[in-house]
């Protein structure tokens, strides 16, 4: 997992390298206003601005159906959730109407390129430790006390929330979580609380009226170590081959729980499709 820690905060790389390039461009465009007949600076922190607005729409217009249902989540940018394509729309629009000048308009391109180029290696270079890994078994505990074994293969997609009752942002996801684990058939979900006892576990499910039946306990927090999370909640999605295919580290949103599970059935073979379910 690409995760970087400063202080209290986890940051994931990508987030991290998305910042620094946004942080480039506004440096860059500093450094090429000498040679531009328009103030580039305030143009670039405008077009920055009005560019991630512009992303931002552009991500809740192609996932509505996911927003529809939280409208207020639109706000929820921590989440992540910005389009790319919209974003340099909206942000080359400004500054050619903003600029009216050719060189400025070139110089402001430039400094673009050089913060999008960044951006794309550093991608390419966190992408690249990235491989797939495959999932231990994981030993854990039903609420009625009966152990059960996570295992590594199942022959259908797996994904595996690691949570606590403790968690703010686990308390909010966990009802979306268990609404798409309920329409999803054909994957399928453990929520893998760590390190709590079973009755307060039980407690917090019958407090928010949360099902107990795809809720795991494990009380020594081993899982969490062995796929060494940073923090929670932790939304791993599990291929049918077994392979660990991606890690969300945070509270995950309604649309982007929507595009990992599309993403996670992409990597099902035709033989992976007709496997027998995971332990429910």
């Amino acid at each position: 997992m690409n995760i970087i820690s400063i202080g209290p905060l986890l940051i994931s790389g990508e987030r991290l390298a998305a910042g620094g390039a946004l942080w480039l461009f506004l440096v860059s465009a500093g450094l090429l206003e000498r040679w531009s007949p328009r103030p580039l600076s305030s143009a670039a922190l405008r077009a920055l601005a009005i560019g991630l607005i512009g992303a931002r729409l552009g991500y809740v217009a192609a996932h509505w159906e996911a927003f529809r249902l939280e409208p207020a989540s639109t706000l929820f940018v921590w989440q992540g959730g910005f389009a790319l394509g919209w974003g340099l729309a909206a942000a080359g629009a400004y500054l050619a109407i903003a600029l009216r000048s050719l060189r400025a308009m070139g110089l402001a391109g430039l400094a673009g390129g050089v913060a999008l180029a960044t951006w794309l290696a550093a991608s390419a270079l966190l992408a690249s430790r990235q491989t797939p890994t495959a999932l231990p078994k994981i030993a854990a505990m039903r609420l009625d006390g009966t152990p059960v074994l996570i295992a590594s293969h199942t022959g259908r997609p797996l994904v595996i929330n690691l949570w606590a009752t403790w968690c703010g942002p686990c308390r909010r996801e966990m009802p979306m979580l268990v609404q798409a684990a309920s329409a999803r058939s054909d994957i399928d979900f453990v929520f893998l609380n760590q390190g709590e006892a079973q009755g307060v576990v039980r407690r917090y499910l019958q407090e928010n009226g949360l099902p107990a039946a795809r809720v795991a306990i494990d009380s020594t927090g081993d899982a969490g170590r062995r796929l060494d999370v940073a923090g929670f909640p932790t939304t791993l999605m599990i291929g049918a081959d077994g392979l660990v295919r991606s890690t969300h580290i945070g509270e995950i949103s309604r649309a982007a729980l929507a595009d990992e599970l599309d993403s996670l059935l992409g990597h099902q073979s035709p033989s992976d499709q007709s496997g027998a379910a995971a332990p429910q």
